[in-house]
């Protein structure tokens, strides 16, 4: 079974990198503008010594621009950019049928489920049987973990010192993001 996750260089994509066997795994970076993007290239860097497979697919999406990110660093809640994992997934699908991928991964949590309505198991369903025609699926599998039990996996791993923020302040994580565990 070979995997293309959408690798954003964070804390959950990092934990699925970890989660396939090395010859299954296939990477793909979405490059769009927004403020976490000094972390995710250092990720991506890191990951392309590992790992040549490693695709960087640059996209045009409102990602700075949109009100979700304004909200500027060390802001509690989430930052919804509109429909970013639907354009991410939908991407990852066309690429791994054109690469005769089987599966589809990508980072959704059981904490995200609430504000983020593409991090919901019936998404996932949805977007996996808009998929099936093309030959590949698309999982979640940390879709019902918390943040908490994902950081646990990570230090299983030996993966914790990454971390995800939306919007890090001098290159280290807000603290007070959805992501980095504000609510």
């Amino acid at each position: 079974m070979s995997v293309l996750i959408c690798f954003s260089g964070g804390l959950d994509s990092m934990v699925l990198t970890k989660m396939v066997k090395p010859e299954d795994l296939n990477i793909v970076h979405f490059v769009y503008t927004h403020p976490a993007t000094v972390n995710e290239q250092r990720a991506v860097i890191e990951w392309r010594h590992k790992n040549p497979t490693i695709r960087d697919w640059e996209i045009i999406l409102n990602g700075v621009q949109c009100n979700a990110l304004s909200k500027g660093p060390g802001f509690k809640g989430p930052r919804v950019v509109p429909a970013r994992n639907a354009v991410f997934v939908s991407h990852a699908i066309n690429i791994a049928a054109s690469h005769g991928i089987d599966d589809v991964w990508y980072g959704a949590n059981k904490d995200d489920q609430i504000d983020y309505f593409d991090c919901r198991p019936e998404w996932v369903e949805m977007m996996s049987k808009l998929a099936a025609p093309f030959g590949v699926s698309v999982h979640a599998p940390l879709i019902e973990k918390t943040r908490s039990e994902v950081k646990k996996m990570a230090d299983e791993f030996g993966v914790s010192d990454w971390w995800s923020c939306y919007q890090p302040v001098a290159g280290l994580p807000c603290g007070a993001c959805q992501s980095c565990g504000g609510s």
